[in-house]
């Protein structure tokens, strides 16, 4: 018969600290969640489709993205015509850029305003005005996170841009601002990323 020797009891060990049962099933269900997020991810695009074209159409974006960047300097040495050609090289003709919702704090608590889309003539007009007020802009990183798909940070003078981005033909097709340091809303516009790029192959055929 085996004793508690045996089994390997000691009856010297310290207990395991006391966890609430309420932070167990809070934990549970972050982990649900991302898990929901990451399986329709690779559902729809499992590691197999992406190829040496699609690293190369990726490092063609981030190239064009790090010469767009690097450009806002605070010197202004571009004339427009220049500056255009960094923008085209950045931008697809069918561009729109998704802002983060806006929060105004009022009486009753915060109240939260859906964003409105800014299409590519509207995001030239604003790159335009920030890159003649002298603009200074840094790369902070450039993170591939799914087909077609990345995760960018950029400090804006003293704020820091954080956007997903979802490319098409080497080019940006559709960006959305998401707050910085929340992974969670990274692995949201990754998502949107993903039905983005599923509606594009069958309608545009891919970048494969």
């Amino acid at each position: 018969m085996e004793t508690s020797s045996d089994i390997g009891y000691d009856p010297e060990a310290k207990a395991l600290p006391f966890v609430p049962i309420s932070l167990i099933n809070f934990k549970k269900k972050q982990h649900q969640k991302t898990t929901q997020i990451l399986s329709y991810h690779t559902i729809f695009f499992p590691k197999s489709i992406y190829t040496t074209s699609t690293k190369t159409i990726s490092h063609q974006f981030e190239l064009a993205i790090r010469q767009y960047i690097a450009a806002f300097d605070g010197k202004n040495e571009l004339s427009p015509a220049e500056f255009q050609a960094k923008f085209d090289a950045v931008y697809h003709q069918k561009f729109s850029f998704v802002p983060k919702d806006g929060k105004t704090p009022e009486d009753d608590g915060v109240h939260t305003s859906k964003a409105t889309p800014l299409s590519r003539a509207e995001m030239f007009e604003k790159e335009s005005a920030k890159y003649a007020a002298g603009t200074v802009m840094t790369l902070v990183h450039f993170r591939k996170i799914g087909l077609d798909c990345f995760d960018i940070a950029i400090m804006e003078g003293d704020t820091t841009v954080r956007v997903v981005t979802t490319i098409s033909d080497k080019q940006a097709a559709i960006t959305w601002e998401i707050p910085d340091g929340l992974s969670l809303k990274v692995l949201e516009a990754s998502v949107k990323s993903a039905a983005f790029k599923f509606v594009e192959f069958g309608t545009y055929g891919t970048n494969m």
